[in-house]
């Protein structure tokens, strides 16, 4: 994976990387992952109205009757496994939810919703024309309509504005991300060490008398 301040065309990025990988190779040689597989006609990063269009557009093919963990509730209603949907809910197709997804009873979801593995969507809550991404909360009387929601973000997908929502009883993240593991105390050594030899000595040395004592 290589960032890159602009996006390159194909004939650029053979004269930029042609050195790094080898001989240069031919312009078609170079694919531009810019849609889903089989639909050019949708590219995926000119708005997040086309994004949107291309994810919908495919979703028919990824989630396909044969499909292990996913399940065909009723006509273009498809529903993945561990989720549970409340008895009042309303589900219109089309419409797709993941793994381990909670719709409550009144909450209205699609058509044209795509709800992530790992949501919640509480009672009366509503998601159409929308995306609402992994280990989202949507609270009760939430509307996310021409949305993309990804824990307290909300984009909407035809003017690409963009809010953050300050209340964690409409929208917010269902799972903080993983913190990293304090270093243990011979990494803290290593770094003190390389701010400060001379300090780290004399602790190295308190430590091997405290050992040899």
């Amino acid at each position: 994976m290589i960032t890159e301040s602009r996006e390159l065309t194909p004939a650029q990025a053979v004269i930029k990387y042609a050195p790094e990988f080898g001989p240069v190779p031919p312009p078609d040689a170079i694919t531009v992952l810019d849609h889903l597989p089989g639909l050019p006609e949708y590219p995926l990063f000119v708005s997040y109205g086309s994004w949107f269009a291309g994810l919908r557009r495919w979703m028919p093919r990824a989630i396909t009757p044969d499909r292990v963990g996913v399940r065909k509730l009723k006509s273009g209603v498809w529903v993945g496994t561990d989720a549970h949907i409340a008895s009042g809910a309303r589900l219109r197709p089309p419409c797709w939810i993941g793994r381990h997804v909670f719709v409550g009873t009144r909450a209205v979801v699609g058509p044209n919703a795509i709800i992530e593995d790992g949501v919640i969507v509480e009672p009366s809550a509503e998601v159409t024309r929308s995306w609402v991404g992994p280990d989202t909360f949507v609270g009760q009387l939430g509307r996310i309509v021409d949305s993309l929601a990804w824990h307290d973000t909300l984009i909407n997908r035809r003017t690409g504005s963009v809010a953050q929502v300050p209340d964690p009883f409409l929208l917010c993240a269902l799972r903080q991300p993983r913190r990293r593991r304090s270093a243990g105390w011979l990494a803290r050594l290593a770094g003190l060490y390389a701010r400060n030899k001379d300090e780290v000595s004399v602790i190295w040395r308190h430590l091997l008398l405290r050992k040899e004592g």
